[in-house]
């Protein structure tokens, strides 16, 4: 899919924590609304926003207590950590947008380095993909591209983190760590696929000009890895690589300690690490 593209708005604004839009298949899920919530002037958007979460969290605790967390509980807690994010960003944006003005010039913001791996993503990763996903069925399509994107970005962004000295130990440590991820969590595997879609996502990401620092690349990565998932309280990966670091004190406090508490009450302890150790 191109950027001009026509492009279904229950998939662009992703309230609902699936994905099934055949139009980007899941490029471009969630990831653009949330830039727009970022970028309003008004900040109407963000309320709208951080309060259906809240909404949805005190809903998901009425009547009956369960002994295990539901789904709703689940999804309510990472809607919330995403608004939290939002804001994050939003505050960003207006503090640089105060130093352009004294200054005359600032390093890209979160917002502006999430929209260019974003659009990499959605652009460079997924056309050099289409030859091997074109050769398949369109079911066994579908299942390779479940939660691909987010996948890769996490990876990436565990990868960064693990090897910021090394960064050319990345690429390797990210595909191995897709491939056993998605074994473990039983969906659709394509080694090749996977290993090419690392490569070119790699190689575009040190292409970005400018080229951020290897901070602001992970955070804007990992952002853009919840931003983009259909559901991130499913998916271990995502959490443990991204929700987790910025939830823990190694994030600057960028998803607030309440939200951390709620997250704690509805995951798996093994996929907050950071968070549970600093709780």
């Amino acid at each position: 899919m191109q950027p001009g593209d026509k492009h279904h708005p229950g998939c662009e604004n992703a309230e609902q924590h699936k994905c099934v839009c055949r139009q980007c298949e899941g490029q471009r899920h969630g990831w653009q609304s949330r830039l727009g919530f970022v970028r309003d002037p008004t900040g109407e958007s963000r309320t709208i926003f951080r309060d259906k979460a809240n909404r949805r969290w005190d809903d998901a605790h009425k009547g009956r207590t369960r002994r295990k967390p539901s789904k709703r509980k689940k999804a309510a807690a990472t809607d919330i950590a995403e608004s939290n994010v939002v804001d994050w960003m939003a505050n960003e944006l207006n503090h640089a947008a105060q130093e352009r003005a004294a200054y005359g010039f600032t390093d890209d913001t979160t917002d502006e380095i999430v929209e260019s791996v974003g659009n990499l993503v959605a652009n460079k990763v997924a056309s050099r993909l289409e030859d091997r996903l074109g050769s398949v069925s369109q079911d066994r399509r579908i299942q390779l591209t479940n939660h691909l994107w987010c996948d890769l970005l996490s990876a990436i962004a565990c990868g960064i983190k693990n090897f910021q000295s090394e960064l050319e130990k990345v690429p390797k440590y990210a595909a191995t760590l897709i491939i056993n991820s998605r074994t473990g969590e039983q969906r659709a595997i394509d080694k090749f696929l996977i290993r090419l879609a690392v490569r070119v996502a790699w190689k575009s990401l040190m292409e970005l000009s400018p080229l951020p620092s290897t901070q602001n690349l992970l955070r804007a990565t990992r952002i853009l890895a919840i931003f983009i998932c259909p559901a991130p309280e499913d998916h271990k990966q995502v959490t443990k690589c991204c929700l987790d670091p910025l939830a823990a004190s190694e994030g600057g406090a960028i998803i607030k300690e309440e939200t951390k508490k709620k997250l704690l009450e509805v995951l798996p302890p093994e996929w907050l690490p950071n968070s549970s150790e600093s709780a």
